[in-house]
């Protein structure tokens, strides 16, 4: 009973992770591809994401240290290797923390105001309310992490049985062939959860279970993810808002705004901690530079229209989702020579592999860029 329960668990971080508020944004990349071409991708990247998940958990098979990703990057290909890890984890966070901000605004003034008007004033005061809460040692913080697996995977779900029961099947025929990339980057964005692999490895007690605890913690947000698409997609057609729960009344949109909330302290404590343990900067400075950056930043975007919810979320997602993919591949290639430990599994790989997955990443950037 012990191990199931350590595996229960370490499922539960790998998958609580990856559904994080990315989810808001896939119906609405969805409807402008067309329903069909939207369950392809999140079929397709799905299984790369899958494939990625099990080549990192060889890599930490692999080695005797408890090394996360930047440390592995080091360790096999050299400082380098780990300052384009941070590169890539410093895109992929502050551009999730900012997209969040710019979602928190236009939720909050739309459940307010029933108007986006204010978004940019509500957003400034959401920020003030999250860097008071998260000042002090971030403790209250962490406990608002620490319940939002189970608060995002419920909300998900009352979402998809309230209106599954409305679907028209006629939602879910359209097909627009010029836009048919244009879920990618969202879709990669909501699958990442790379940061969360060594934790779910520490989470079992078993090594032999953790080849187990990935697949299962990659195909519950898969389920999660189609379900979802096609509820929203099924349900609104083409005219599905951009965070879709604005399209809904306003307890829906509150369930938008919690799940952005614990996504946001989720990614906001990680960082600051990052930048604590591996740049050896003072908590305090630390806070400063994770805050006011994306305060800053916000404020630029919304001021000058630069880019929308889902243009934040798909960029990053393609972006460091492909840097951290290239990575992870190099290392694993290496790691099956010089890794220091038998692991419990081990997945094939080849520069054709490489360079399919690598082909898949780029045309997510070049889409998401055109």
């Amino acid at each position: 009973m012990k191990k199931r329960g350590n595996l229960f668990a370490a499922i539960a971080i790998l998958a609580g992770t990856a559904i994080g508020a990315g989810y808001l944004g896939i119906p609405y990349v969805v409807a402008q591809s067309g329903f069909a071409i939207g369950l392809f991708h999140i079929v397709i990247i799905g299984i790369v994401i899958l494939l990625l998940n099990l080549y990192y958990g060889e890599i930490i098979l692999r080695s005797k240290e408890h090394h996360h990703l930047p440390g592995q990057a080091e360790k096999y290909i050299g400082k380098k290797g780990k300052i384009i890890v941070f590169i890539g984890i410093l895109f992929l966070s502050y551009s999730a923390l900012i997209a969040y901000l710019v979602g928190e605004g236009e939720s909050i003034s739309a459940l307010l105001f029933n108007t986006s008007k204010y978004s940019l004033q509500i957003g400034i005061l959401f920020w003030i309310f999250i860097t008071v809460l998260s000042y002090g040692g971030l403790k209250r913080l962490k406990k608002v992490e620490s319940y939002g697996v189970s608060i995002m995977a419920i909300i998900a779900m009352i979402i998809v049985f309230t209106l599954l029961k409305n679907v028209n099947t006629e939602n879910l025929t359209t097909f627009y062939p010029n836009k048919v990339f244009i879920p990618m980057g969202v879709i990669i964005f909501a699958y990442l959860a790379f940061s969360e692999l060594k934790e779910t490895s520490l989470a079992l007690n078993n090594n032999k279970l953790f080849k187990r605890a990935i697949i299962i913690g990659t195909f519950i947000p898969f389920i999660v993810y189609a379900l979802l698409t096609l509820a929203v997609v099924g349900y609104f057609g083409a005219n599905v808002p951009e965070i879709f729960t604005l399209g809904l009344n306003r307890f829906f949109i509150s369930l938008g705004i919690i799940t952005m909330l614990t996504s946001f302290a989720a990614i906001n404590t990680s960082l600051i901690d990052m930048y604590d343990f591996d740049f050896k900067i003072p908590k305090q400075y630390a806070f400063l530079l994770v805050n006011a950056i994306v305060l800053v930043l916000f404020i630029t975007i919304k001021t000058l229209n630069l880019a929308t919810f889902t243009n934040i979320i798909g960029i990053a997602g393609s972006i460091s989702g492909g840097i951290l993919a290239l990575v992870i591949l190099l290392i694993n290639k290496r790691a099956k020579y010089l890794g220091d430990r038998k692991p419990e599994f081990s997945v094939p790989i080849n520069w054709f592999i490489i360079l399919t997955i690598s082909t898949i990443f780029a045309l997510a950037v070049i889409m998401e860029i055109i």
